[in-house]
């Protein structure tokens, strides 16, 4: 890997979106054909869409089909690769399509067991399930959240866990507390653990707003 990839890469890891698709697009201006290095620049731009979702910013499909647009014709070749198929999960999941997406990205864990990313999207989907159709029964909702945290904790569990992913599980644990399970305490101590774990980060940053907006109880 040369350092124009790991700088990029590093970016990507950083959630530092904008920067990661720049460099992407250099490197593929002198390696137009590198199949591995357009499956990362569909990986940075589908991060953007994510952070535009959980931002509830309008109007993000036409940057999915972007994404999907440069996967779809590799999708044979790169039948076998996880990363590939991680990255059409996500651009499934967020173009609505979450049954092929489950599908597909179990294609990625089959082949790397060990693969955070995919299990953190398997948590993403299931909250998106359970707050696209909420139940008015708080029992049945106290048990849909108890599905969610479970596939989060896959995640937690996992060894050698970056600290940046670790920081994105925190918080989405302490938002199954608040939204689903209606436990604001709970919600409140996994955001400290969120803020604490990795300050600068995006979400640790967005732990600190929700600490400073959400009263502890």
């Amino acid at each position: 890997m040369t350092p124009g990839e790991t700088e990029a890469i590093a970016l990507y890891r950083q959630a530092r979106t904008a920067g990661a698709v720049a460099a992407f697009d250099r490197l593929l201006a002198e390696k137009p054909n590198d199949e591995g290095l357009k499956i990362w620049k569909a990986l940075a731009i589908l991060k953007q869409v994510g952070e535009m979702k959980e931002s509830k910013v309008p109007g993000y499909k036409p940057v999915v089909l972007k994404a999907w647009a440069i996967l779809q014709p590799m999708g044979q070749r790169q039948a076998t690769n996880p990363d590939w198929n991680f990255a059409a999960a996500k651009a499934l999941w967020l173009n609505e399509r979450p049954e092929r997406a489950g599908r597909v990205v179990q294609r990625a864990l089959a082949v790397r067991p060990n693969f955070p990313e995919a299990y953190l999207l398997l948590g993403d989907m299931a909250y998106d399930e359970a707050m696209t159709h909420p139940t008015a029964a708080p029992a049945t909702k106290s048990r849909t959240g108890l599905e969610v945290r479970k596939r989060y904790e896959m995640v937690l569990a996992l060894p050698d866990l970056p600290s940046e992913l670790q920081t994105e599980v925190l918080l989405k644990m302490g938002l199954v507390s608040e939204d689903l399970e209606s436990k604001k305490g709970d919600a409140w101590g996994w955001w400290e653990k969120a803020a604490a774990a990795d300050p600068a980060s995006p979400y640790g940053r967005m732990a600190q707003e929700k600490l400073k907006a959400v009263p502890a109880k």
